[in-house]
């Protein structure tokens, strides 16, 4: 069914490998003070995550490189780096569901490790503890 639509599962596997690999570049941007950099790889990491929760709503991975990713946008937005009309709130908010629906659908331990780990990397940079709420869904058991 999934075929008929588009679906390859060869294409799914590097779409997410490829939303992984522009969450780390964000990561790795905002930890070197390069918010521009940052705040595009947070984006394009989130559109391929939608592109591949088009496909299917239960695409755990998708969900976390969504979470991340919209805290990232978050803390860039907390070090003066926003997009005009970015809201911090509704970032928080996004990446607290995101995290939520990824749990919800896995919450293997190897998982939600890989997926703390990358938070707190991102926590790092989060100078003003706006993530504090969001922290709460990350360390969330399934």
């Amino acid at each position: 069914e999934l075929l008929a639509l588009g679906f390859n599962p060869m294409l799914s596997k590097m779409r997410i490998a490829d939303a992984n690999v522009r969450v780390l570049r964000g990561l790795i941007a905002l930890r070197q003070g390069e918010l521009a950099t940052a705040q595009e790889s947070f984006r394009e990491a989130i559109a391929q995550a939608d592109k591949l929760l088009g496909y299917s709503a239960q695409h755990f991975q998708a969900w976390n490189v969504k979470g991340v990713a919209w805290a990232g946008l978050v803390v860039c937005a907390s070090h003066g780096r926003a997009r005009p009309g970015f809201d911090s709130q509704e970032g928080i908010n996004q990446a607290i569901a995101s995290y939520q629906q990824a749990r919800a659908i896995n919450a293997d331990v190897g998982h939600v490790k890989r997926t703390r780990r990358l938070f707190e990397a991102l926590a790092v940079a989060d100078e003003a503890g706006i993530l504090a709420t969001v922290r709460g869904a990350v360390w969330a058991e399934g």
